[in-house]
């Protein structure tokens, strides 16, 4: 019964049926930057505008509000980043719905 069993993490997710078209495999930041749409990036103010009052209310307990309210919205800003990147490459993965992506990418106009 003392056995260990190690389990190792898969290096990476394989989808073997996806729902909408791959525009591609590897996608590079510039392209992850470049498909990212308006809500994306009110996802990201969201997020930074939601750090402030955290912070605020962490920084009251040692009387440095301001560098609270910094430390906070750096934190959630960093949070709200990770989550509109990841999103972005997924649209370009095909794993979320990619309908504009796939004609900025591939259905370039002049073809």
């Amino acid at each position: 019964m003392n056995e260990i069993h190690r389990i190792n993490p898969p290096s990476s997710v394989v989808i073997s049926e996806r729902k909408y078209p791959v525009i591609t495999n590897e996608p590079t930041w510039s392209q992850i930057f470049a498909g990212l749409r308006s809500n994306d990036y009110k996802l990201l103010l969201q997020s930074t505008a939601v750090g402030a009052p955290i912070g605020y209310w962490i920084g009251l307990k040692s009387n440095s509000t301001r560098h609270g309210m910094i430390v906070g919205m750096l934190l959630c800003g960093g949070a709200g980043l990770a989550q509109v990147v990841q999103v972005s490459a997924a649209r370009l993965l095909g794993v979320l719905e990619n309908g504009p992506e796939y004609k900025q990418f591939v259905e370039r106009p002049g073809k």
